[in-house]
Protein backbone atom coordinates (compact mmCIF):
# COMPACT_ATOMS: atom_id res chain seq x y z
CA UNK A 1 0.00 0.00 0.00
CA UNK A 2 1.45 3.32 -1.10
CA UNK A 3 0.55 6.43 0.86
CA UNK A 4 0.73 9.69 -1.05
CA UNK A 5 0.92 13.04 0.68
CA UNK A 6 -0.60 16.18 -0.78
CA UNK A 7 2.88 17.63 -1.24
CA UNK A 8 4.10 14.59 -3.20
CA UNK A 9 1.01 14.64 -5.42
CA UNK A 10 1.47 18.36 -6.17
CA UNK A 11 5.13 17.76 -6.93
CA UNK A 12 4.27 14.96 -9.36
CA UNK A 13 1.63 17.11 -11.06
CA UNK A 14 4.08 19.98 -11.36
CA UNK A 15 6.57 17.66 -13.09
CA UNK A 16 3.88 16.43 -15.50
CA UNK A 17 2.82 19.97 -16.37
CA UNK A 18 6.34 21.40 -16.82
CA UNK A 19 5.95 21.32 -20.59
CA UNK A 20 2.68 23.19 -20.28
CA UNK A 21 4.41 25.85 -18.16
CA UNK A 22 6.95 26.41 -20.92
CA UNK A 23 4.07 26.92 -23.37
CA UNK A 24 2.43 29.34 -20.96
CA UNK A 25 5.71 31.25 -20.59
CA UNK A 26 5.99 31.62 -24.36
CA UNK A 27 2.42 33.01 -24.51
CA UNK A 28 3.24 35.55 -21.79
CA UNK A 29 6.48 36.52 -23.56
CA UNK A 30 4.55 37.31 -26.75
CA UNK A 31 3.12 40.30 -24.88
CA UNK A 32 6.38 41.18 -23.05
CA UNK A 33 5.25 39.71 -19.73
CA UNK A 34 7.69 37.73 -17.59
CA UNK A 35 6.52 34.59 -15.76
CA UNK A 36 7.95 34.41 -12.25
CA UNK A 37 6.33 31.10 -11.26
CA UNK A 38 8.30 27.90 -11.59
CA UNK A 39 5.44 25.48 -10.86
CA UNK A 40 2.18 24.93 -12.71
CA UNK A 41 -0.17 22.23 -11.43
CA UNK A 42 -3.59 22.80 -12.99
CA UNK A 43 -6.02 25.47 -14.17
CA UNK A 44 -6.58 26.65 -10.60
CA UNK A 45 -2.90 27.43 -10.15
CA UNK A 46 -2.14 31.13 -10.13
CA UNK A 47 0.81 32.10 -12.28
CA UNK A 48 2.92 34.93 -10.87
CA UNK A 49 4.12 37.41 -13.50
CA UNK A 50 5.62 40.85 -14.10
CA UNK A 51 3.99 43.08 -16.69
CA UNK A 52 5.99 45.27 -19.11
CA UNK A 53 5.52 48.22 -16.69
CA UNK A 54 6.95 46.31 -13.72
CA UNK A 55 3.75 45.46 -11.84
CA UNK A 56 3.85 42.02 -10.18
CA UNK A 57 0.61 40.05 -9.94
CA UNK A 58 -0.73 36.54 -10.37
CA UNK A 59 -3.39 35.21 -12.71
CA UNK A 60 -4.93 31.88 -13.62
CA UNK A 61 -4.13 30.55 -17.07
CA UNK A 62 -7.78 30.48 -18.15
CA UNK A 63 -8.21 34.17 -17.22
CA UNK A 64 -5.17 35.01 -19.35
CA UNK A 65 -6.70 33.09 -22.26
CA UNK A 66 -9.94 35.09 -21.83
CA UNK A 67 -7.98 38.31 -22.33
CA UNK A 68 -7.28 39.52 -18.81
CA UNK A 69 -3.91 41.06 -18.19
CA UNK A 70 -2.28 43.22 -15.49
CA UNK A 71 -4.79 44.40 -12.90
CA UNK A 72 -2.84 47.56 -12.02
CA UNK A 73 -2.53 48.57 -15.68
CA UNK A 74 -6.27 47.98 -16.14
CA UNK A 75 -7.09 50.25 -13.21
CA UNK A 76 -4.71 52.96 -14.43
CA UNK A 77 -6.10 52.76 -17.96
CA UNK A 78 -9.67 53.05 -16.68
CA UNK A 79 -9.21 55.95 -14.24
CA UNK A 80 -9.85 59.64 -14.61
CA UNK A 81 -10.20 60.85 -18.17
CA UNK A 82 -9.88 57.30 -19.50
CA UNK A 83 -13.07 56.18 -17.77
CA UNK A 84 -16.22 56.06 -19.89
CA UNK A 85 -18.14 57.87 -17.11
CA UNK A 86 -15.69 60.78 -16.95
CA UNK A 87 -17.54 64.08 -17.09
CA UNK A 88 -14.66 66.55 -17.06
CA UNK A 89 -13.90 66.49 -13.35
CA UNK A 90 -17.35 67.34 -12.01
CA UNK A 91 -17.30 64.19 -9.90
CA UNK A 92 -15.00 65.99 -7.44
CA UNK A 93 -17.83 68.35 -6.41
CA UNK A 94 -19.76 67.36 -3.29
CA UNK A 95 -23.07 65.80 -4.23
CA UNK A 96 -24.51 66.02 -0.75
CA UNK A 97 -24.36 68.85 1.81
CA UNK A 98 -23.54 66.40 4.61
CA UNK A 99 -20.17 65.70 2.97
CA UNK A 100 -19.16 69.26 3.84
CA UNK A 101 -19.80 68.58 7.53
CA UNK A 102 -16.42 67.75 9.07
CA UNK A 103 -18.02 66.10 12.14
CA UNK A 104 -19.84 63.66 9.86
CA UNK A 105 -16.55 62.51 8.31
CA UNK A 106 -15.15 61.49 11.70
Amino acid sequence: MVIHTVASIKKDLAKENYGLLSNIKSEFEKESYIVLSSIYINSRTKIKYRCPYGHVHSIRWNKWQCGRRCLTCAIINNSGENNYNWKGGISCEPYCDIWLDKDFKK
